[in-house]
């Protein structure tokens, strides 16, 4: 295992599979990250909004220039709201730090604050910009850092380490204290320990969804294997331990069709190589109706329909419901105006259901 794949941002991904290699061009994922903790290291927005991070926020996460503002607007009042809770005595963003057990690798915390002038409480907040939820208790990138600064003055006795998620508006905190460090070492040793062994197998899970040296996996390669992928989930049937296992392998199973879509788009459109029983067909480009408002002044205009009429055939989901009424909102109040009308378009029936607990769906931790 080359050292240099062994960093404290990948150890939740070895501690799935210790053969974890990290892709080495980063993704539009990772470049609109990058893009989003610049704006949050400056307080600056613009830096989230460049025609390139708009790209890649749309391409890696889904997200449009709305959403990112709205995140952004979010996270500046979280910050906020901590400050006043903490009153530090020093904060700092970019904190350069290191694991002795991870010689050569340096990281970066995101936002560090010292609480009491001593120096002996620290907070480590770390920005996600994803849409999943990261356990604080159980990460190991925050046991990592929380490991590190015990590491780096022995005078720190406490730190409390908090992901946050603006694009779900969620955070999870988890407070370490020295009196557990020793645990904190164990758990990060394990880890980094099978990463550099080369004795470990590769363990295929949600791992490769990140993982660079995916298209060439040995362990990969045998989920190809449809009969004894099939015999797997007969044994999981009856058995919890084995769907939780074969749960994890759902996102390989996902990325392996997507690899094989996009290598055969290649060898068909680049490489102009003919695919044995496929053809190329040209679908249309889908029909949407761009400009409504404008569409139901002509059809009141010129086909005397009346609105009530027009608007029977249009549809508007609670989301977009939701966006319309935050759109009207002034900063800070968002949430606020959000459940008062909310509130009003269901007392007058406007709006049902969603106020239960819904259908349940099972959602991974990292």
């Amino acid at each position: 295992m080359d050292e240099q794949n062994v960093i404290v941002s990948a150890l939740p991904s070895l501690a799935i599979c210790p053969k974890f290699v990290g892709q080495k061009e980063a993704g539009p994922a990772a470049e609109f990250g990058s893009a989003f903790h610049k704006a949050m290291e400056t307080g600056d927005l613009a830096h989230a909004l460049t025609p390139a991070a708009l790209k890649a926020g749309k391409e890696g996460q889904g997200i449009n220039q709305a959403a990112i503002e709205e995140a952004f607007a979010w996270a500046q009042e979280w910050k906020q709201a901590l400050l006043e809770k903490m009153h530090p005595a020093a904060e700092m963003s970019e904190l350069e730090g290191a694991l002795a057990m991870i010689p050569g690798r340096r990281f970066f915390i995101d936002w560090f604050l010292s609480v009491d002038a001593e120096g002996t409480k620290l907070v480590i907040v770390d920005w996600k910009t994803g849409r999943s939820i990261y356990n604080a208790e159980d990460n190991l990138q925050g046991k990592a850092y929380a490991l590190a600064m015990f590491q780096l003055d022995p005078v720190v006795d406490q730190v409390m380490v908090i992901f946050v998620t603006p694009f779900v508006k969620g955070q999870s905190a988890a407070v370490f204290t020295r009196d557990t460090s020793d645990k904190l070492a164990m758990d990060v040793f394990r880890v980094v320990s099978a990463a550099f062994s080369q004795d470990s197998e590769p363990c295929p899970g949600d791992a490769c969804k990140f993982c660079g040296k995916f298209g060439s996996c040995t362990a990969v390669k045998k989920l190809t294997d449809t009969e004894a992928v099939t015999g797997w989930l007969e044994e999981a049937r009856n058995d919890p331990e084995k769907m939780s296992a074969l749960l994890g392998l759902c996102p390989v199973f996902t990325k392996l069709i997507e690899e094989i879509k996009a290598s055969a788009s290649r060898m068909r459109f680049e490489a102009g190589i003919e695919i044995p029983g496929y053809t190329v067909v040209h679908s249309s480009s889908k029909t949407k109706v761009q400009e409504v408002q404008q569409v139901v002044k002509y059809l009141t205009a010129n086909l005397g329909l009346d609105a009530p009429t027009i608007l029977t055939y249009c549809s508007l989901s609670v989301k977009d419901l939701e966006d319309l009424i935050m759109s009207t909102a002034k900063r800070g109040t968002k949430d606020e105006t959000l459940d008062r009308v909310m509130t009003e378009l269901r007392a007058q029936g406007c709006v049902t259901g969603g106020q239960d607990n819904g259908i349940p769906y099972l959602k991974k931790l990292k």
